[in-house]
């Protein structure tokens, strides 16, 4: 003998004194403006780079931006083995070795002064470029960014 069910029913009760369910939403439309008004705080970070030999310190030369940029600054942050690197910092821009070095405004895209610095025992490091985009004229352009890193002392 083989069970066979061909239909199961569950009749479920609602009380009677359950409130109505609430009226629709009605839409509603906003129109919102971009690339206007009182501009824009703006910064940019590449990933943490060992320049393809983890084993050796680097020392972190110039920096180079390229780009149409309004108040521009960078900042170098550089982190030996077994250092924390605190990710809060770079992203608000704060506890970088070289501190926040100025370059100048441009109104057109162009490349910066080459800046020397000299940053040692960088076995992994990153830049911060960042600037205030006024909100009037053309917004503000990073093309490129350029630090020049050279090997120092002998593998671990």
């Amino acid at each position: 003998m083989t069970l066979h069910i061909s239909q199961f029913v569950v009749e479920l009760l609602v009380p009677l004194s359950e409130a109505p369910p609430p009226p629709p939403v009605t839409p509603e439309a906003r129109t919102m403006q971009f690339d206007s008004g009182l501009g824009a705080s703006w910064f940019l970070v590449p990933q943490l780079d060992d320049s393809s030999d983890n084993l050796r310190d680097k020392t972190v030369k110039a920096f180079v931006a390229t780009g149409k940029m309004t108040a521009p600054f960078f900042s170098i942050y550089s982190y030996g083995p077994q250092k924390n690197i605190n990710v809060s910092d770079i992203e608000e821009g704060i506890n970088s070795v070289t501190g926040k070095k100025r370059l100048r405004s441009t109104s057109q895209v162009q490349r910066s002064a080459r800046v020397q610095i000299n940053v040692t025992n960088a076995e992994l490091h990153t830049c911060r470029l960042e600037g205030r985009w006024d909100g009037t004229g053309m917004k503000d352009r990073v093309d490129e960014i350029v630090y020049e890193v050279a090997q120092q002392g002998v593998r671990r």
